[in-house]
């Protein structure tokens, strides 16, 4: 079924940034996963993200770690800046 306002929904969803957050155990994955199959139900196309990923990936390319548990053993200062630039690269991945 043709939905026009479904439609219009979709439209002003394009481009957006979802984040979901929680400490461990609280559901945010839980939530995501009901999310993704409600969107996967509409037929929408969405991107999933992980931040820690992000930041995992951005540190390796630089040299700073090689595994992903190496990422809480750096210098706060450090995570602080990895952390700004992981933000920065999921903000121009809202663009594409």
């Amino acid at each position: 079924n043709y939905n026009p306002l479904k439609f219009c929904e979709v439209r002003r969803m394009k481009n957006k940034v979802v984040v979901i957050v929680g400490v461990p155990g609280v559901g945010s994955t839980t939530v995501t996963n009901k999310a993704i199959e409600e969107l996967k139900k509409e037929g929408i196309e969405y991107k999933i993200v992980n931040f820690g990923t992000v930041m995992f990936e951005i540190a390796k390319e630089e040299g700073l770690v090689e595994h992903r548990d190496q990422l809480r053993k750096l210098p706060p200062e450090e995570q602080k800046r990895i952390q700004k630039l992981a933000g920065k690269k999921i903000a121009e991945m809202a663009k594409e």
